[in-house]
């Protein structure tokens, strides 16, 4: 039931009615998680409230696709749906910290992932990021939906950890933050829309040009991030 009021809601447009949708999905994951795989809660949580995003995300872009290439309507659903499940995974976190230990270990790998406090590996690896996102949500077009819940889950770990351990740092990590997320969720729209238009064989040059826009616009959100990053650390 609560992936076809998802999916209304994205119709819609109603960004508050997504964002607390977000927020709940997150929640009946970790409650499904809880019961049913109570050793892998941290990962299993994102697994069940990733699904009634994936089936409403999917059906909504696929939809869209058919009417218009993309446009700041479908980076503000996309959002609405992160910014909910972030949030929801975030309070979880907060209250529950030992139990996202797929997560916590993400975050933990940051700092040898990027291989230093410097501008090009971090860069690197955002982009890196940023590219695995856009093929996920090329060659399996649903797909976008549980990055989409897996990356809105080591937001709000990280967030919560900040909230637990250095609760004054965490306005700073903001800036870069919104900036790198933008460019993380414009990859997953413009993946599962090339998704849908190679799917119907639709070719048309319009689309095309604005997917290329798309892809280079969250590229400079990327860089633009990583080099406030930079200026941080």
């Amino acid at each position: 039931m609560i992936e076809q009021v998802l999916l209304r809601e994205e119709e819609k447009a109603n960004l508050p009615a997504l964002i607390l949708l977000g927020a709940s999905v997150s929640m009946i994951g970790f409650l499904a998680a809880r019961i049913a795989f109570p050793a892998e809660i941290g990962m299993m949580s994102v697994v069940f409230g990733s699904i009634p995003v994936v089936y409403s995300l999917t059906s909504y872009f696929f939809d869209e696709e058919m009417e218009r290439v993309p446009g700041i309507e479908e980076f503000k659903v996309y959002g609405s749906v992160f910014i909910g499940q972030a949030a929801g995974f975030g309070f979880l976190a907060f209250q529950n910290p030992s139990l996202f230990r797929a997560q916590r270990n993400i975050i933990g790998l940051t700092g040898s992932a990027t291989g230093g406090p410097g501008l090009v590996p971090i860069l690197v690896n955002n982009l890196a990021v940023a590219f695995a996102v856009l093929i996920l949500a090329v060659t399996i077009g649903s797909a976008g939906g549980f990055v989409l819940s897996w990356n809105a889950s080591v937001l709000g770990v990280f967030f919560a950890e900040l909230m637990i351990f250095n609760p004054v740092t965490v306005l700073t990590y903001v800036p870069h933050t919104v900036l790198e997320i933008s460019g993380f969720i414009g990859a997953g729209i413009a993946g599962t829309f090339i998704s849908a238009s190679l799917s119907r064989e639709d070719l048309d040059h319009e689309h095309w040009r604005r997917y290329t826009v798309l892809i280079a616009v969250c590229a400079v959100l990327i860089a633009s991030g990583a080099f406030l990053e930079t200026l941080q650390l």
